[in-house]
């Protein structure tokens, strides 16, 4: 699915790049392309694991600070 904009009739070109521009900011389409640009090497299950102990720890950790503030 492409991103596109279509001149409206009195609209300057520069107008139509800015929206043109817009709309490819608002679909991420340059984010996507530039992460997809290199390969990345997967998580093994080991840092997979980590991960997730971390996530629960600082969850905990958050939540017992939100309960005594």
């Amino acid at each position: 699915m492409g991103v596109y904009a279509i001149k409206k009739t009195g609209q300057s070109d520069d107008k139509l790049v800015n929206e043109f521009n817009k709309r490819v900011q608002k679909a991420r389409t340059i984010p996507r392309v530039r992460s997809s640009r290199y390969h990345k090497k997967l998580k093994t299950k080991r840092q997979v694991r980590q991960g997730a102990v971390m996530r629960e720890k600082y969850r905990a950790e958050n939540a017992r600070k939100k309960f005594y503030n």
